[in-house]
């Protein structure tokens, strides 16, 4: 599949170029870095699970790595910075001394000296305070030649003329600062890979909210996010009584039923139930963080004014 210089250029800005190459015609290089650079992550996560098992411990894989697993197979959605894992927070020190016998250590990646520089004691002092444990990072020779022009970002490197991956690890006893991590697991699932995963209704509203929120005060323009949902909602497993139960309890209305609401409308209105869109109304919640529906600034648009279709103020006086 082929598109237009400036339309592929414009996917690319919004992270979905890679959409274009499913149909597993000859690639370009850039998505060659995606597909090579997902392959040593997915490999390095079935390690580590490995690993893992030895000690009893089974996280669940969420994010970006779980939607990859379950929906895209071997072909990337563009580049996935990290994997995302999450422990019961009594396992976080058999995690920890798992992912260093496997080599992995908490750093950060000096570009200038191309080498993992680990964090100091007294950095690592403050993890405690945070919904997970600071980054575990290992450098991954990559099996693909570096291309003359081609701009590698993180987490590709080029380490004396050779791309590596930087494989990195968050590791999450919670995922978010008022969100524990310890429902998930009473309705988790087994997903790709055979790895624990979440639920898809509880992937679909944490996601969903997440993206939401980012966009409105993280300024994040990608549409992967929509290309991880949709399959989701495609495959008809949401129970959505969970998402419901979700809403009111974290009081979510707007970011769910904005983005559901648009994506049900790509679905021909087959993805999700009338009654739940309307259980989700921004009106029937508090509405501090209603930053409205948002797709102008995900696909470069000015959304019209919502009362565009009724006449003037003045001409309904006059009537």
């Amino acid at each position: 599949m082929q598109a237009p210089g400036q339309y592929r250029a414009w996917l690319a800005e919004r992270k979905i170029e890679s959409l274009l190459y499913r149909d597993g015609a000859k690639v370009p290089h850039r998505q060659a870095v995606c597909n090579t650079l997902w392959a040593a992550q997915r490999r390095s996560l079935i390690e580590i699970l490995a690993e893992l098992a030895v000690e009893g411990v089974e996280p669940i894989v969420f994010k970006g790595a779980a939607f990859h697993s379950q929906f895209y197979g071997s072909h990337a959605i563009g580049q996935m910075s990290d994997l995302d894992l999450l422990v019961s927070p009594d396992m976080l020190d058999t995690s920890r001394r798992c992912l260093s016998r496997l080599g992995y250590q908490q750093a950060i990646f000096d570009e200038e000296r191309t080498e993992l520089v680990p964090l100091s004691s007294d950095a690592l002092r403050d993890e405690g305070d945070h919904y997970e444990l600071y980054p575990f990072l290992l450098l991954e020779p990559l099996d693909l030649e570096p291309e003359d022009g081609e701009n590698y970002r993180y987490p590709i490197a080029d380490v004396n003329g050779c791309l590596h991956a930087i494989i990195e690890i968050d590791l999450h006893h919670a995922v978010a600062t008022n969100i524990a991590g310890d429902e998930f697991f009473v309705r988790a699932t087994k997903g790709g890979d055979g790895a624990l995963a979440m639920s898809a209704a509880d992937h679909l509203w944490f996601t969903c909210s997440r993206y939401y929120t980012e966009v409105a005060t993280d300024g994040k323009r990608s549409l992967r996010d929509f290309a991880y949902l949709i399959p989701l909602l495609v495959s008809g497993t949401v129970d959505w009584s969970v998402v419901l139960a979700a809403n009111e309890r974290y009081l979510l209305y707007p970011s769910l039923y904005y983005y559901l609401s648009f994506m049900n409308w790509l679905g021909e209105g087959k993805l999700v139930p009338v009654d739940v869109l309307n259980a989700l109304s921004p009106a029937l919640g508090p509405r501090r963080r209603d930053w409205g529906w948002q797709l102008g600034v995900l696909f470069d648009a000015v959304e019209p004014p919502p009362f565009a279709q009724l006449a003037s103020p003045r001409a309904a006086r006059r009537a």
